[in-house]
């Protein structure tokens, strides 16, 4: 992972700045996914200077699958919307949130555009891409 990072990566202008604290946190990660996803998700928080709480639904006590899960831990945190992506409407009941008050909102993502060093702009990479790219500094139209 850390070479194919590197190799394509090597060239971009924060590469220097920012590599090195990818590689610790791969490396200290041990063999745990779970380990792995929080240090990232929580450095590009700071990074990125985002303040929203984080909570994990582990922690929450819900259950039930896809519709009833979401809804459980939406009445767990007092939720009266939630924002989907367009790919669970395939399986999402919208009754269901309907009676449980919540309204179901559907996001028409698209992915802001951004310098990157191959030129032509290659839509859904991840923030890594973003952070070797251009820094930690985001543009003040990204942020609301």
């Amino acid at each position: 992972m850390l070479k194919t990072i590197e190799q394509h990566y090597k060239k971009t202008p924060y590469f220097r700045e920012y590599f090195s604290i990818i590689e610790q946190m791969i490396l200290s990660c041990g063999k745990s996914l779970l380990v792995l996803n929080m240090l990232i998700i929580n450095f590009f928080r700071d990074i990125f200077n985002i303040n929203t709480e984080l909570v994990m639904a582990s922690k929450l006590g819900c259950s039930g699958n896809k519709d009833d899960r979401i809804l459980s831990i939406c009445k767990s945190l007092g939720a009266t919307e939630y924002l989907s992506g367009t790919g669970a409407k395939a399986y999402h009941k919208p009754d269901k949130y309907i009676n449980y008050g919540v309204k179901l909102t559907y996001s028409e993502y698209e992915p802001p555009i951004y310098k990157q060093q191959y030129g032509i702009f290659e839509k859904n990479l991840s923030c890594v891409d973003y952070l070797f790219n251009c820094g930690s500094e985001l543009p003040k139209e990204w942020i609301s």
